[in-house]
């Protein structure tokens, strides 16, 4: 297989870049608290029990998605869009594990 530039994928839904699949997805924060110090660390949590490399942009930043301090200086407020990579063999699992702390934890509100 032929590595495909990560540029090129970067609007894609999946894609397999060296053999491993990667999962690209735009996730809007729907929390009216925005992704605060407890939904950080939970998505930090979550996103750990997988072996997929996690990455979350917004904006010019780019943070790992395994570092809670790493999410929370991204100041995701309401209503933002996260760009989130998910790369390895377990991506598309890590995906969906992540992308249900964005859209469902509302405790702290």
């Amino acid at each position: 297989m032929i590595p495909v530039p990560v540029e090129a994928i970067k609007n894609s839904k999946n894609a397999v870049v060296n053999d491993m699949p990667m999962v690209v997805k735009d996730i809007e924060i729907v929390n009216i608290n925005g992704l605060h110090a407890r939904p950080s660390a939970f998505f930090a949590k979550e996103a750990s029990k997988f072996r997929s490399e996690i990455f979350v942009e917004l904006g010019e930043m780019k943070v790992n998605g395994k570092s809670i301090m790493g999410l929370i200086t991204l100041e995701a407020s309401f209503g933002k869009i996260l760009h989130v990579t998910c790369d390895g063999d377990d991506a598309e699992d890590q995906m969906k594990a992540v992308e249900w702390v964005i859209k469902n934890f509302i405790v702290g509100e």
